[in-house]
């Protein structure tokens, strides 16, 4: 288990003991990291270290560091890539978001069994009640599920993006900053969406245009794209993956109609999860994941860009207290035996009943305080500008 840093002398020699490390070991070199010495919140230069991190979803050599700043809490990672080398741990084959294939394909929506046009039936449902014209080539089976389903499987059963389609803007573009495959753009081309997607990976790009989805490579800031001219702007899972976030977003609002909506999903670092996992918590996914928010910075940095918050709630991930679990457990005994596992160990009877008492715990506080879940889920409007 790597030891949290008391030093923050620690965090800057982290790169350079790594690789001496690799190159004692014949392993190569990891990629080249810098420093980040001002948070960009808030501007200050004071932060506290949290703890040291790594790749272990693609295991790329590296070791970096997290940092909290004192002044607002944002945690940032630092030492982080460069921006040479970030693009290294996003590998093209392997990079969940980079698939050509995903939820949302016509193939999942059509499938001439049973099963698939249940399963229809109720996302076309889920559509409907957002205010779109109902899908009459499902009949009675979309008819009964908008009947009877409740409103969390509505929720649950939207092409597996729970919450944060929009409601029905005929005509309206939708632009979707962090477009991975071009998935959920082709959902809302399907409903009536002129849609365009921005995304940093070419893999990403080749992906969503097979789709028809039109996608700029680069920063959100880059692309050239008219003022004022989205009805709706989704960036999830992609805030904490940006040079910086604040800049993303002052860029977003200048893109974004008076009135238009924009909708951010993101992990939350104060969530339970988060708290009793530590480094081995799934959603840190370092080094991708340069910022880490909670519902306080995630408030603040939207209302400095200009956005006027209207709602911020959030979600568990799934059954992660588990899979969380297991995934503590893998590399406890890795880092423990200094050796890669071919499969997960098994989990002892304690760590179910620290599973399941972690689940437990977090849907209670859920109940509680809505928005300290492990996924937090806001939408924010760039406010009509006042009449003349």
């Amino acid at each position: 288990m790597t030891a949290p840093l008391d030093d923050p002398r620690e965090l800057a020699s982290l790169a350079a003991d790594t690789d001496a490390e690799r190159a004692r070991s014949s392993v190569p070199a990891a990629p080249g990291t810098e420093d980040v010495p001002t948070c960009c919140l808030c501007g200050s230069t004071k932060a506290f270290p949290k703890f040291a991190v790594q790749d272990r979803l693609h295991r790329i050599p590296g070791r970096f560091g997290l940092v909290t700043c004192t002044a607002c809490g944002l945690v940032r990672l630092s030492p982080r890539p460069t921006r040479d080398s970030l693009s290294e741990y996003y590998p093209a084959e392997d990079y969940y978001a980079y698939r050509p294939r995903g939820a949302g394909s016509q193939a999942a929506m059509t499938g001439g069994s049973l099963r698939s046009r249940a399963r229809a039936g109720v996302r076309a449902a889920a559509m409907t009640s957002l205010g779109y014209p109902s899908d009459g080539g499902l009949g009675p089976v979309a008819a009964l599920a908008r009947r009877f389903t409740p409103r969390t499987i509505l929720d649950m059963a939207t092409y597996g993006w729970r919450g944060f389609p929009p409601y029905s803007h005929p005509g309206g573009r939708a632009l979707d900053v962090g477009c991975g495959n071009g998935a959920f753009l082709t959902l809302l081309t399907r409903h009536g969406w002129d849609v365009y997607g921005v995304d940093a990976s070419q893999a990403a790009a080749s992906a969503a245009e097979a789709r028809g989805v039109p996608v700029f490579v680069g920063e959100v800031q880059e692309a050239p794209l008219t003022p004022q001219s989205f009805a709706y702007v989704c960036m999830s899972h992609s805030i904490e993956h940006v040079w910086d976030p604040l800049e993303a977003l002052q860029t977003v609002y200048e893109l974004v109609e008076p009135g238009g909506r924009l909708y951010v999903e993101t992990p939350n670092i104060s969530s339970l999860v988060a708290r009793r996992f530590g480094t081995y918590w799934f959603n840190l996914d370092s080094p991708r994941h340069l910022w880490l928010f909670n519902p306080t910075t995630l408030g603040r940095a939207l209302r400095q860009s200009g956005f006027e918050v209207t709602e911020l709630t959030s979600k568990s991930f799934g059954s992660r207290p588990l899979s969380t679990m297991r995934w503590e457990s893998t590399f406890r005994v890795e880092e423990s035996e200094g050796r890669a596992l071919p499969n997960r160990p098994v989990l002892q009877s304690s760590d179910l009943v620290r599973a399941v008492s972690v689940a437990a715990e977090a849907r209670v506080q859920h109940w509680i305080h809505p928005e300290r879940d492990e996924i937090m889920c806001c939408w924010a409007t760039r406010p009509l500008e006042p009449a003349i």
